[in-house]
């Protein structure tokens, strides 16, 4: 995954709720905090209560990572005792952090290297700081607050379970949310769906059947969950790699799937305009689409016409959705007893190309007016929702973008994922 407009949101994005976030904090070594060069035993965060006036060390995870994959490597005392990596990914949890400490002084007893500040963007009273300490305590506790069902293949947080279709992992069962006893199912039976039109010439209409997909990698750590996901799809001549996804993370009250689709063909020379993907599911039976909360375009049928041919509406697209840092952020919410909150983030280089979340209310009854010959899945008791991209006019290569999906039942409608932090380095 490049991860450079991930970074950028970290730091600048410009959100005005002061509710308090489902999502964790990332941080990344070679980006901003290059200036760390220690031992990843030695990583410390550090909070500072006024009421007791004294230091906390809080949880961290490092998650490793070799140029874009996940590194699956098993966290042992060896692997803590080697030093800080370029592609090391810092995960916090924005609940540890506490109030501002008059000085640094007394931060550890053998401090080294420099301290940064970390500033909750949503509430600037709440802090924490990084910096590394020779000490003797465990930097990184064992307790993991998800817990995977491997005969289930199910994620178990205290706020949610997230039920992988064991047919194919890149796909969810079911999601529940969990407030104490209590399990009320959010969404089930998601599948994928691909349209491909070769300028007329031939058709291919994909779905889940048609990609291998497993589970094979799992790591669980002090903050949340990875898993590790290889799956595979040729599509005949043009040898398409729909490399969807490469690793998950689950938290306690979200999960961070970062996509990538590869075209190996300049989509402009080969496909019509109604060739996409789709990324679809049913809804509960208490659940229904909250259209003051989402924000994302929704499917109509002159939609194709104003993308392709009218170019003032993609530059619409990219006023209304994407920030002043190119960062562009697209939510869907669903919420009648629990809620499921999508949320996507793209590059405005995407949207310039005609590639963004497009909200389809009824997939069912897109499938029976849509030139595009979709295969038809069983019909759910309740509905049917999709997101779908349209990548007809994307360039060659690799094209990435990130989805977080905020679970359990006191999600906040109003938080961002990942979590926005102020980050300063207050001592070299």
């Amino acid at each position: 995954m490049k991860n450079i407009f991930k970074r950028t949101l970290l730091i600048f994005s410009l959100f005005s709720s002061l509710k308090s976030n489902s999502c964790p904090i990332f941080l990344y070594r070679n980006n901003e905090l290059s200036e760390l060069k220690g031992l990843r035993q030695d990583l410390k965060l550090l909070t500072y209560s006024k009421k007791t006036q004294s230091w906390s060390s809080q949880k961290i995870q490092i998650d490793a990572s070799k140029g874009e994959d996940m590194d699956f490597s098993q966290r042992n005392k060896e692997w803590f005792q080697k030093p800080l990596a370029d592609y090391d990914r810092f995960v916090f949890d924005v609940d540890d952090f506490e109030d501002s400490a008059p000085n640094i002084s007394s931060i550890c007893d053998k401090n080294y290297g420099p301290v940064y500040l970390l500033k909750n963007y949503l509430d600037p009273r709440k802090v924490a700081y990084l910096t590394l300490c020779k000490d003797s305590n465990d930097p990184h506790p064992n307790q993991e607050p998800i817990n995977f069902t491997s005969d289930q293949a199910t994620i178990h947080s205290k706020n949610y379970k997230y039920q992988f279709n064991q047919r194919n992992y890149l796909l969810f069962q079911s999601i529940k949310s969990i407030d104490q006893s209590t399990h009320t199912p959010i969404a089930k039976n998601s599948e994928i769906t691909m349209y491909v039109n070769v300028n007329d010439y031939f058709k291919l209409n994909l779905d889940s059947n048609d990609i291998s997909s497993n589970l094979e990698k799992m790591q669980n750590g002090p903050l949340g969950f990875n898993a590790g996901i290889t799956f595979a799809l040729n599509l005949l001549f043009f040898k398409i790699n729909l490399s969807l996804l490469t690793y998950s993370s689950f938290y306690k009250d979200s999960a961070y799937i970062p996509m990538i689709l590869y075209l190996p063909v300049d989509g402009s020379r080969y496909f019509n305009q109604d060739t996409g993907v789709y990324y679809h599911w049913d809804h509960s039976d208490t659940d229904e689409i909250d259209y003051k909360k989402t924000h994302m375009p929704i499917y109509d049928q002159n939609l194709y016409e104003r993308m392709h041919k009218n170019p003032s509406y993609l530059k619409f697209i990219e006023s209304s959705y994407c920030n002043r840092h190119n960062i562009c952020k697209f939510k869907f919410y669903s919420n009648k007893t629990s809620p499921l909150i999508i949320e996507l983030t793209l590059h405005s280089s995407l949207i310039q190309k005609g590639f963004f979340p497009i909200l389809i209310e009824d997939f069912q009854e897109y499938k029976k007016s849509s030139k595009a010959e979709l295969k038809t899945t069983t019909s759910p008791g309740h509905g049917q929702s999709a997101i779908y991209f349209n990548f007809s006019k994307l360039d060659a290569g690799d094209h990435a973008w990130d989805l977080w999906m905020k679970l359990g039942n006191k999600t906040e409608e109003n938080s961002r994922c990942p979590h926005p932090i102020f980050l300063n380095r207050i001592k070299s």
